[in-house]
């Protein structure tokens, strides 16, 4: 009895073996057939915050405005989320991504636009019409991040805007707008102006740079720099932020 207890101990053993043995071939075999695989490129990022949005409509793991906080604040003259909180016709200047493009023909059969403009915020309606959307119907793509300028048109609810420029954010250095600086004046000492010279110095760019020296009783003096000119970033608004606060500084043409 034990030696026929013992065969089947054995015999037992053995099919285990062969199992184990076929299982390891198995793993084997898959990781050869995992490392043929051709090797894929890393999605980016843009392309996955844009899957996120289509098919679950929000995004999940960030936001593709993400990087440009600073520089869609200060290029912006308002948020999207306060439009109604200016009057009709007011001139205004936006930046955010297109999230939505519809096309259309206007009574000519010209082409004309309307798009959701997103920013950090919230979102608005802007209406191209056909004369600006031939100049800047390049730009026009779902997921593109813009800088608008336009006027608000307040007969509908919520207020539209309507486009009287419109320019890919990629290109803003090369918008002709001026950099302008408050200083307020317990900032007017030399040590404190060779550091805002450096900070200067070492973000050149295109913007030409005016420095508004506030003093007591309102009283302003403005001067443009002759030789410093600026780039537009967020290293830039860092450093100036840091030195003399936030709202110190503003673009405009």
């Amino acid at each position: 009895m034990e030696e026929a207890s013992q065969i089947q101990k054995d015999r037992r053993k053995g099919q285990l073996s062969l199992f184990e043995k076929l299982e390891r071939k198995g793993e084997e075999n898959f990781q050869d057939r995992l490392d043929k695989l051709p090797k894929m490129k890393e999605t980016s990022r843009k392309i996955k915050l844009a899957w996120e949005k289509e098919l679950l409509g929000v995004y999940l793991s960030g936001h593709p405005l993400r990087g440009y906080e600073k520089r869609i604040t200060y290029s912006s003259t308002i948020s999207l989320a306060n439009l109604n909180q200016i009057k009709d016709k007011k001139e205004l200047r936006v930046t955010g991504i297109i999230s939505s493009l519809t096309l259309k023909n206007d009574r000519r059969g010209k082409a004309m636009a309307f798009l959701t403009l997103e920013d950090l915020e919230s979102e608005g309606e802007v209406v191209i019409f056909s004369k600006v959307y031939e100049e800047c119907a390049s730009h026009l793509k779902e997921g593109n991040l813009i800088l608008v300028e336009g006027r608000l048109d307040t007969s509908s609810d919520p207020p539209k805007i309507i486009a009287k420029k419109i320019f890919p954010f990629s290109k803003l250095k090369d918008i002709p707008y001026n950099f302008h600086l408050q200083v307020k004046k317990s900032r007017w000492g030399k040590e404190d102006m060779e550091k805002i010279k450096d900070i200067f110095s070492s973000h050149q760019g295109n913007y030409p740079v005016y420095l508004h020296f506030q003093g007591d009783n309102a009283e302003r003096i403005t001067v443009k720099s002759k030789s410093l000119k600026v780039d537009f970033s967020e290293s830039l608004i860092d450093e100036i932020e840091g030195f003399l606060g936030k709202n110190s500084l503003w673009i405009e043409e």
